[in-house]
């Protein structure tokens, strides 16, 4: 919760104040009132406040007295001033001092409570530049553009701050522009201070940054043809300059072309949710929102796909799997139902095939949970194809390198059939349904099964499930009847004989002697 201070020579204001915003909602709570300045200049040294909302006009400390003296004490606190003087000089005062909004009496509850959440979230991304000054306004300038462009500002006060935003309210079509790098830090004013270069050249056009920092362009015109076009000749040119000239990489998602101004925050979102197209498209690209149905489609990677990918694994063969991941992800970047979040959700489900591997193959080394989840966010939050790509090649080949080593004799196929025989011994299992399920030929199964585990399936089983029936008779007080339907035998005179034909005795005489050892 951040403290707010209130302090106005009204008590009638302080109460309404308290009363029609909830505080708690924003993240506020309200520490303390004053009913001048010098009372809350008093209050605020024994218990400072983030946020102060003051009037002018006050007895003994006015308004404007009030916040250069708190700000000699702490400059980082921010200031909301409610006055009933609409004069743009006294405006200009408070600017200058540092303030986040100046709301003329009577108060605009929704206008009020839009510059507190906007004070709240800039406080929690520990926003910097948050300090207004008389020569640019610049400060200002981004909290007005901002609350425009996401729809927390009245038509009213937008239109009588139009002055400062640096476009016109007057035109009949305006679209909202993201601008993203991909670039160290270090350099990200000098690449606004270009952009905002390159703007100034423009007669209908502004930029700002958001709470992201990402650089935001709101360009307007009165032709929505024109509009397209001046859109797409700034943003190549940009593109080209900014790689030439800074060496910087680019992606840039472009809304709709919105009529008139009220609808901004339309194509602002439009714009966010293209943003994640760079997976697709990669950098020192602009992508628009009116040249495509970006809407999302049900496209899915088709099982085919991955039942490919798992057979190209268990084939051992490097190279078919990199081609089968490169072909695949290509199949679903150039799909015109495709977008970024069917690749990342693909990206998943062969990740999760990698780990049903292991599982199936009774690797050692099976991926705990928590390793998976890393994974999967670590894919969600991958900007670049390429990067997922590398990724999934990368959990393959490490994949292989186990396999490899688990077993030099036998094939992964007869490996998983042992995992699954030894994990549902108990249930109804033949050859045949084996074959089906590993999608093999019931024939060449037995063979290769016999070959490589020296005997027959047949054997095998019976020799599993009367190795649990015994550890069963051993260790539990269940009934004979009650174990052989645990391992398997629905008839237990059936489940006599085989066991008599594993061990050399019943039963009966197995549990009879716990210490006998075979």
């Amino acid at each position: 919760m951040y403290k707010v201070l209130l302090v106005d020579d009204e008590i009638l204001i302080l109460n309404g104040l308290r009363n029609i915003i909830d505080w708690e909602e924003l993240e506020l709570s309200i520490e303390d009132t004053a009913l001048n300045g010098e009372e809350a200049l008093n209050k605020f040294r024994e218990n400072p406040v983030d946020i102060i909302i003051t009037d002018i006009s006050m007895p003994k400390l006015n308004g404007l007295e009030l916040i250069e003296e708190i700000k000699k004490i702490d400059s980082s606190v921010k200031f909301i001033i409610l006055s009933g003087y609409d004069d743009f000089n006294y405006a200009k005062s408070a600017i200058k001092l540092g303030i986040e909004n100046y709301i003329l009496k009577p108060i605009n509850e929704d206008e009020l409570i839009g510059t507190l959440e906007n004070i709240v979230s800039k406080i929690n991304s520990n926003d910097k530049n948050m300090n207004l000054n008389l020569e640019t306004l610049e400060v200002l300038k981004e909290n007005i553009l901002y609350r425009w462009a996401t729809d927390n500002i009245s038509p009213y006060e937008l239109e009588e701050r139009e002055f400062i935003l640096g476009i016109s309210l007057g035109f009949s079509y305006y679209s909202a522009a993201i601008i993203e790098f991909e670039f160290s830090s270090e350099i990200f004013q000098k690449l606004y201070k270009y952009i905002v270069g390159a703007v100034n050249k423009e007669s209908c056009c502004t930029v700002f940054k958001d709470l992201d920092n990402n650089i935001i362009l709101v360009m307007a015109n009165n032709d929505v043809e024109v509009l397209h076009n001046n859109l797409k000749v700034f943003f190549g040119n940009l593109i080209s300059s900014l790689r030439e000239v800074l060496n910087v990489n680019t992606f840039i998602s472009v809304g709709t072309a919105e009529a008139g101004y009220k609808n901004l925050s339309k194509s602002y979102n439009a714009a966010k949710k293209l943003k994640d197209y760079i997976l697709m498209h990669g950098y020192n690209r602009a992508i628009y929102a009116f040249e495509k149905d970006y809407k999302k489609e049900h496209l899915d990677l088709d099982v085919s796909y991955l039942k490919e990918f798992k057979k190209c694994i268990l084939s051992k063969d490097i190279s078919l799997v990199k081609n089968h991941i490169d072909n695949t992800f290509s199949m679903l970047s150039s799909a015109e139902t495709s977008n970024p979040s069917i690749i990342q959700n693909s990206a998943v489900k062969m990740i999760l095939i990698i780990r049903e591997i292991y599982s199936e193959l009774n690797i050692k080394s099976l991926p705990k949970d928590e390793d998976i989840k890393e994974i999967i966010l670590y894919i969600i939050n991958l900007k670049v194809l390429d990067e997922i790509k590398n990724l999934i090649k990368d959990e393959s080949i490490k994949l292989l390198e186990h396999i490899k080593r688990n077993s030099s004799e036998t094939s992964p196929v007869i490996q998983q059939v042992i995992c699954y025989i030894k994990n549902n011994y108990q249930n109804e299992i033949s050859i045949k349904t084996l074959s089906q399920k590993f999608n093999i030929n019931p024939s060449y199964l037995g063979q290769v099964f016999h070959k490589e585990v020296g005997e027959p399936f047949s054997d095998y089983l019976t020799r599993i499930r009367n190795e649990k029936a015994k550890d069963m008779l051993l260790n539990t007080n269940l009934k004979i009847n009650e174990i052989a339907q645990n391992v398997g035998y629905s008839d237990t005179s059936y489940f006599y004989r085989k066991f008599k034909e594993v061990f050399g005795i019943s039963p009966n005489a197995m549990r009879g002697s716990k210490n006998y050892k075979l």
